[in-house]
């Protein structure tokens, strides 16, 4: 799952439905997370991350206000389609 590769800096659980079983969806997001690439927002609502490399603190790529009106964006997409 390459979610680098992925349009925008907001990822929703429900995009990755298709990848593969709720449970593999699960592990891989798990997986991403302890890597850095992704930090939970909230339920089903991941941010594309990047790790200091000198702190290894995890920081989203795009500011709060971004990462805000894209979740919503996508939220409502999905809601209607």
């Amino acid at each position: 799952m390459s979610i680098r590769r992925r349009a925008g800096n907001v990822v929703l659980r429900s995009e990755l439905a298709g990848q593969g079983s709720a449970s593999q969806v699960s592990y891989a997001l798990q997986v991403l997370q302890r890597q850095g690439d992704l930090i939970r927002l909230g339920s089903g609502v991941y941010a594309k991350g990047q790790r200091d490399s000198q702190t290894g603190i995890v920081r989203p790529l795009a500011d709060f206000e971004t990462l805000v009106a894209e979740a919503v964006s996508k939220h409502q997409a999905d809601a209607a389609g």
